[in-house]
């Protein structure tokens, strides 16, 4: 087995490392800034009322975490190219993110009372709700995140793409259920990251296809 160069794995320790911190700061120096905002938008609809909280689904809601890192991590090492274009489009959907909070803030006036006595899924939605700024909204970073790292995996192909897929649609719909998102940030969410691979030419054919389409323009 060969090693990747030491060149491509400072590479990909430098680009993990700089999202990183971009993502963290960002995303928490803003939510806080947007709690003293003199207007928010209201981007709820009349049926989102009727949602049901469900708040076991705090599981599938953490899953984003592991679904974006997986479907960056399985970027070989060698591939530069392909680790550096799928950063600049992680850091694109972090820069439209952001600047979309500033520029039409949004607050969550839907999460229910919780008591953190009750269970261990009201403790860990209880936990989210006091850590996370009931801010940021619109569009939803979380389900940006989790599309990204499932289409990446779709882009690798077998049985990691289905699991990648799933895991990215489970995590869609566990945010509206936990109330930590309205509807309308999971639309937002998905155009900007439809629009944004568009943009950086990212090719999220599984691998037997690729191979394919090459084979036939030769």
């Amino acid at each position: 087995m060969q090693t990747a160069p030491p060149a491509a794995q400072r590479t990909r320790l430098v680009w993990f490392a700089g999202l990183m911190l971009y993502m963290i700061a960002g995303y928490f120096v803003i939510g806080r800034f947007n709690l003293e905002r003199g207007w928010y938008l209201d981007p709820s609809l009349a049926f989102e009322a009727h949602i049901p909280f469900v708040p076991q689904l705090i599981v599938a809601y953490v899953l984003v975490y592991f679904v974006v890192l997986a479907g960056f991590m399985v970027v070989p090492v060698a591939d530069v190219a392909l680790f550096r274009r799928a950063g600049r489009w992680l850091l694109l959907n972090f820069t439209l993110a952001y600047a979309i909070f500033l520029l039409v803030p949004v607050k969550a006036l839907h999460r229910p009372p919780i008591d953190p006595e009750a269970g261990f899924a009201l403790a860990l939605t209880g936990f989210y709700y006091d850590f996370d700024a009931p801010t940021n909204l619109l569009p939803s970073l979380h389900v940006q995140m989790a599309l990204m790292g499932g289409l990446m995996c779709l882009r690798h192909g077998g049985p990691l793409a289905v699991v990648g897929v799933l895991s990215g649609l489970t995590v869609a719909v566990s945010v509206v259920l936990v109330k930590q998102h309205y509807v309308a940030d999971i639309a937002a969410a998905a155009l900007i990251v439809w629009l944004t691979a568009r943009w950086c030419g990212m090719d999220f054919r599984p691998p037997s296809r690729r191979r394919s389409s090459v084979a036939e323009r030769r």
